[in-house]
């Protein structure tokens, strides 16, 4: 059961992330966490809904396994509800031959509840504010009010070096932790008695490299006393407009797993959790760390969208990958 200080930060990542939906329609990380995050909320009819937009962006870029994928979990979460259901059975039913137009997917009937924290609709006329661009996954005559799939990024606006490093070099390295660090202090999200005890063990930790553990601070703040964690994600996803998620509601295959060293990725704090077209999507817990977003961009080849997430999530992910 969810506290209302869980709710109340589950409301404000709600309306953040309706305020990305607004600068980028379509967007499928945005309205997947849009989904869990009203499913935890306990407002199943306004994750539906979202559900659907999702559906329609999935379908048309021809992401099927991706929606059957999500749609699974979504049902995890919510097993009694219609439109879940069929969305589970979305891709099976999409894979056979169909010599008709298919019925539009019914929608429970049930009393619409107005959501506690609304963003107004901006008017049509208003011009589109684009942070980044990635190219369209699907064909190029996909329809054009789908616009391709993207995450904003964070200026670098902290003064980073961005040196070629490999990711394992740069798994070993700590400066872009301590730049979070003075991040969340000017935030005054975390104190300079908290910081230099996350700070102090997260040195002792680095310093034995046969360690698997992760490098990062917010594993090593999420173990001290008094530290609001909750705060702490809230303000990196409203300042970095980056999306929070959740990476056990993944289904991570092994494949993708094997793509990035487990040791390696643990010590980086990052988790790849999915695949879209020829672009990959990964959790992190330090979104204002360019460097590690250009080093994995540049290992991986291709357009990789961030996502914020949790120490905890990051732990038991490789917890069970390890075992």
């Amino acid at each position: 059961m969810a506290t209302e200080e869980d709710k109340e930060f589950l409301l404000e990542q709600a309306n953040e992330l309706k305020e990305i939906l607004d600068i980028m329609p379509g967007d499928v990380g945005t309205l997947n966490s849009l989904v869990f995050t009203y499913l935890e909320l306990g407002e199943v009819d306004e994750a539906a809904d979202y559900a659907m937009e999702l559906r329609t962006v999935l379908t048309a870029s021809g992401e099927l396994e991706q929606l059957d994928s999500l749609a699974q979990a979504y049902l995890e979460l919510a097993p009694d509800n219609l439109v879940f259901q069929e969305l589970a059975h979305a891709e099976a039913d999409a894979a056979k031959p169909v010599s008709h137009q298919p019925e539009p997917l019914p929608v429970p009937v049930a009393a619409v509840q107005e959501p506690l924290l609304t963003t107004e609709k901006e008017p049509a006329s208003k011009p589109k504010i684009i942070l980044s661009h990635s190219e369209p996954l699907a064909a190029q005559n996909m329809d054009a009010a789908i616009p391709a799939q993207e995450t904003p990024s964070l200026p670098n606006q902290f003064g980073f070096a961005l040196p070629e490093v490999s990711l394992d070099e740069l798994s070993m390295q700590l400066n872009h932790e301590l730049e979070l660090g003075e991040f969340l202090k000017r935030e005054q999200v975390i104190t300079d008695e908290m910081c230099d005890t996350a700070v102090e063990k997260l040195i002792e930790t680095s310093g034995d490299s046969s360690l698997s553990a992760c490098l990062t601070l917010i594993a090593e703040l999420n173990k001290v006393e008094h530290v609001n964690m909750q705060r702490v994600y809230g303000i990196l996803s409203q300042k970095t407009n980056t999306p929070f998620i959740k990476v056990s509601q993944f289904k991570v295959s092994e494949e993708l797993s094997d793509i990035i060293d487990h040791k390696t990725a643990k010590r980086l704090g990052i988790v790849l959790f999915s695949q879209m077209g020829r672009e990959y999507m990964v959790a992190t817990m330090n979104p204002i760390d360019e460097t590690l977003q250009n080093t994995l961009q540049s290992y991986l080849k291709t357009k990789v969208h961030f996502y914020l997430t949790s120490a905890d999530e990051v732990e038991n992910y490789y917890t069970k990958l390890m075992i």
